[in-house]
């Protein structure tokens, strides 16, 4: 599904330097909150797409390093 939305200018000025790929951070984040929702599992959370941000939070002890 391809989703277009609009950000504001002043948002994206200071976001866009710090996040060099604002798609793929908005993918992670939207994964982690449908994770947190119970919308999806651990198992799908670690799915390719969502796999950095799976790591991520291991790192940051969000989720047990089992």
């Amino acid at each position: 599904m391809q989703i277009k939305i609009n950000l504001p200018d002043k948002l994206t000025e200071k976001v866009g330097d710090k996040w060099e790929n604002l798609q793929q951070k908005i993918i992670a984040n939207l994964a982690l909150e449908a994770f947190r929702e119970g919308l999806i599992d651990i198992d799908e959370l670690k799915q390719k797409r969502t796999a950095q941000i799976f790591l991520r939070c291991r790192t940051y002890g969000i989720f047990p390093t089992k």
